[in-house]
């Protein structure tokens, strides 16, 4: 009998959270195993908005240090999951003045 090998992680669901946690613990040194019945991101992924916001509302609130996690963690899902992850246009209502207007918009 083969003794079955160690995992430190087991992820169950291929969708992109459980291959964001995946991805992120084996980036760590962590052994994992992944589990998913399917197509990675073919359940409740592929039947979700599956939208992943770039950090503009932490703009909104003057929060730079989390606009610039938020765009790092953007470019390492897209460059990690070129199938499952790609740029959308985005239509935001914006007011005449303040944060929510043309100009920090343009900014970010």
């Amino acid at each position: 009998m083969v003794a079955p090998s160690a995992v430190d992680i087991a992820v169950i669901g291929g969708g992109i959270s459980g291959l964001g946690v995946a991805l992120e613990a084996a980036l760590n040194g962590f052994e994992v195993a992944l589990f998913e019945k399917g197509p990675l991101a073919s359940a409740t992924s592929a039947n979700s908005l599956r939208i992943m916001h770039g950090g503009i509302r932490y703009l909104q609130q003057m929060n730079l240090p989390r606009v610039m996690e938020s765009v790092r963690a953007q470019a390492e899902l897209l460059a990690d999951f070129p199938d499952i992850v790609r740029p959308l246009p985005c239509v935001m209502p914006l007011t005449s003045g303040g944060l929510k207007s043309a100009v920090p918009m343009k900014v970010a």
